[in-house]
């Protein structure tokens, strides 16, 4: 009696415990809000007359990698890592690509902004451990404010 009392006690610490950890679907979540950011800062700045071409070219090629990407973490079922670190690496490439370039008034800079601070949460979820990203802008919670909008 003693030991499944003992048992029980502890019940509460752990599943306390298995609440803090990221479900599959919270980071399917968080990789599509992403992937919208990104999409809809590429299509803004592809209206942005003047751009380069060799510019624009590479933002849409690492648009196209984040959603491929993103499409596939929500099937990828515990093991995403590598697709999130992918795509940490193209939202992380067309920062260094365009945020240099445009003045921060631009509508599509805080969704970049967003896309980055909202990185380290993703990577965290994925279970990435190591992985240099910018100090973010926002909190995961005002990012993913930020990215819905962009839906």
């Amino acid at each position: 009696m003693i030991v499944r009392r003992r048992l029980f006690l502890g019940l509460p610490a752990v599943l306390a415990g298995c609440a803090a950890l990221p479900t599959p679907s919270q980071l399917a979540t968080d990789v599509a809000l992403v992937s919208s950011g990104v999409a809809a800062a590429a299509q803004q700045i592809a209206a942005i007359p003047g751009i380069a071409a060799s510019v624009l070219t590479k933002v849409e090629a690492d648009a196209l990698v984040v959603s491929a990407d993103a499409a596939k973490v929500a099937a990828a079922a515990g093991q995403a890592s590598g697709l999130v670190a992918q795509i940490a690496a193209a939202v992380e490439e067309i920062a260094a690509l365009v945020l240099p370039l445009f003045p921060s008034s631009q509508p599509f800079v805080p969704l970049i902004n967003a896309a980055l601070s909202l990185l380290p949460t993703l990577l965290a979820e994925a279970g990435v451990r190591g992985a240099a990203v910018a100090a973010p802008v926002y909190t995961p919670e005002e990012a993913r404010l930020i990215l819905r909008g962009a839906v």
